[in-house]
């Protein structure tokens, strides 16, 4: 008997006019979101649709992330009963997007007077009639937003710009470049970049925001981004071995051999220049007073440039930590404002008026006494975070309660001081209490793992990976602690949500709660999970594994990664960087050298072994200070 192929399957069709999609003769239960997405796929069937393209498409005007993306066809998916690993009708092109490669049906015949069918190749069909949620609303902050606004407008006649949106933590900066950038995203001549600083605890990962977000451009924006750094900047494209073959790897590499530190900030700023010769760029780098050094100098080189750029730099920081802890970005600032070569944007903290204008906007009908906005400003200090928190608490409590569509405050407002908590932390605190024992396992790994995180590192704790993406799915759909913030895959093929805790505040006060031998524990097991998810690649993120391997007492693992660290960041002419690695790394191997007994796990070294570790590491600090002082210098 002659073996048979797979029949075919089924055959798409599209009822645009109603919004209907069918497999055969099954009608799909599609959300409309869902049909948008596939009705997009199908108009360009056979041809690769970047995830850039969807989102620009389908959402238009509203910023989400690819976690939205990624929900949205897992649910076409499973309504199309198709396979990611063997699909019949969407097939992923690696870190690109999505390509309709199942059969299409002609389109029935409408009853209305215009017959709509299916587009040739080529052809273009008017987009789908979504309604998409307006631009983001902040109270308080309008005249922040149209400064930043005629700030774009400089940038777009080719005058580059460099502002900083500065204030407390938990003020706002990040939901006012929020705001910004949800205004202008649905302008397809803009183009934006994005990148986070992170707490390091330490010498940080040299250009750590800047690669971010040059990885995630590349990602988005396909070839373009590529073509412009292997022709302007191949050191950096060096640096991004994601986006790129392994043979055209080795062609960057040779290509970049002899590189200095001058000729990586030269080439970078080349680069951007190439970048924005076509288009608005727009560069978002948040928490800056967390970066590194050399990412300081390259933001002073950006807006030292007298070339023209069409070019709106964007980073937020914390003004007294970077006073408190003298950070290079304060004197950089202050210079930079010195010749006119940028902008600060201090926020204050919110007015009365501000507090009732958000009361208004989150509930449009509402009878709550007049009074509430003066409680409510006076109770948190105006801190914006810490209003919005106060207001979920009552909600969640039953303080604040919607009776027939309106509105109301079950208490009287003089008790909403009193019953409120004191401090942000002890908001986090009661909030948390009333969590699944579930979700506050799942917190607390993530609160290890960092402000930004992959679900897949609920291994750590033993928990189900895709048990620990639907905890924090659920937290991000309530908007409680934790936000989506795009799709995470590690080398090994491990792919899952990505997800951010809404406020660094958050992730820091539930750190906090973890018990110390727990949290020795976890970070031991969570960079034992990143070591093997990365491979033969984990050199990458060297300067993450060190910090895991340090606070989970594997002095062996730590003192390594510091050392591979180091080499990093000589290799990327960071000399700052690369020093306070090679010395943490020379100073956890003299600890290690003096514990006894009770020794933190990993084994000691033997005596020529630990010489040669020793040895390896004062050369690279060697070479570091010898880049930054010259030979004469007394170290």
């Amino acid at each position: 008997m002659s073996r048979r192929g797979p029949a075919e399957p089924p055959a798409i069709r599209i009822e645009a006019e109603n919004e209907w999609a069918w497999c055969g003769e099954r009608r799909l239960e599609l959300t409309p979101r869902v049909f948008a997405v596939l009705r997009h796929l199908v108009e360009h069937a056979h041809r690769l649709v970047t995830k850039d393209d969807l989102l620009a498409t389908v959402w238009r005007d509203t910023i989400v992330s690819d976690a939205a993306l990624a929900s949205s066809i897992r649910d076409l998916r499973r309504a199309l009963r198709d396979s990611a690993g063997s699909p019949r009708y969407i097939a992923t092109v690696h870190r690109r997007g999505f390509r309709f490669i199942g059969p299409i049906a002609p389109p029935a015949p409408s009853l209305s007077s215009h017959v709509a069918g299916l587009p040739a190749a080529g052809a273009a069909m008017p987009p789908s009639a979504i309604v998409s949620p307006g631009p983001v609303t902040l109270a308080g902050r309008e005249a922040e937003i149209a400064r930043l606004h005629a700030a774009l407008d400089r940038a777009t006649n080719g005058q580059r710009q460099l502002v900083f949106v500065t204030g407390e933590p938990g003020i706002g900066k990040t939901a006012l470049v929020e705001a910004f950038l949800s205004r202008i995203s649905g302008d397809r001549a803009i183009r934006i970049a994005r990148g986070q600083c992170v707490e390091q605890y330490g010498a940080g990962e040299a250009y750590l925001p800047v690669l971010e977000a040059l990885g995630r451009l590349g990602r988005a924006s396909g070839d373009r981004v590529v073509h412009v750094l292997r022709q302007f900047a191949p050191t950096w494209l060096m640096q991004l071995p994601s986006l790129l073959m392994d043979e055209d790897l080795e062609a960057v590499q040779r290509r970049a051999q002899g590189a200095t530190r001058d000729r990586m900030l030269r080439e970078l700023l080349d680069a951007f220049d190439a970048l924005s010769a076509d288009e608005l760029l727009v560069l978002v780098l948040e928490d800056l007073h967390w970066s590194d050094s050399s990412t300081i100098d390259l933001l002073a080189g950006l807006a030292r440039r007298r070339e023209a750029a069409r070019l709106l730099v964007l980073g937020t920081y914390r003004s007294a930590d970077v006073a408190a802890t003298l950070h290079p970005l304060g004197s950089m600032k202050q210079e930079l404002s010195i010749h006119g070569q940028c902008e600060e944007m201090p926020l204050e903290f919110l007015s009365v008026p501000a507090v009732r204008e958000y009361l208004s906007v989150r509930f449009p009908r509402h009878r709550f006494p007049p009074e509430l906005a003066l409680v409510l400003q006076r109770n948190t200090g105006g801190n914006a975070l810490f209003v919005v928190a106060t207001v979920d608490d009552l909600i969640a409590r039953g303080r604040m309660c919607e009776v027939d569509g309106t509105w109301e405050l079950s208490m009287p407002v003089k008790d909403v001081a009193a019953d409120a908590p004191e401090t942000l932390a002890q908001m986090v605190e009661r909030q948390v209490a009333r969590l699944t024992m579930d979700e506050q396992a799942m917190l607390a790994v993530a609160s290890v793992a960092g402000v930004e995180f992959s679900a897949a590192i609920a291994a750590a704790d033993g928990i189900d990976p895709r048990d620990g993406e639907r905890r924090c799915d659920a937290l991000a759909r309530r908007g409680q602690l934790l936000r989506a913030a795009g799709l995470a895959e590690w080398p090994d093929g491990t792919v899952a949500g990505r997800y951010a805790f809404i406020h660094a505040l958050y992730r820091r006060a539930l750190y906090a709660r973890v018990p110390i031998t727990r949290r020795i524990g976890l970070h031991l097991r969570t960079g034992a999970r990143l070591e093997r998810a990365y491979g033969p690649r984990a050199g990458e993120i060297a300067g993450e594994l060190a910090i895991h391997f340090e606070h989970g007492r594997d002095l062996e693992r730590a003192v390594q990664y510091r050392g591979r660290a180091a080499e990093n960041a000589l290799r990327q002419h960071a000399y700052r960087e690369a020093a306070d690695h090679a010395r943490r790394a020379l100073d956890l191997l003299g600890s290690w050298s003096r514990s006894s007994g009770s020794r933190p796990s990993g084994r000691l070294p033997e005596a020529p072994e630990r010489v040669h570790q020793e040895l390896t590491l004062m050369v690279a600090l060697g070479t570091a200070l010898t880049a930054m002082k010259g030979y004469s210098a007394p170290e």
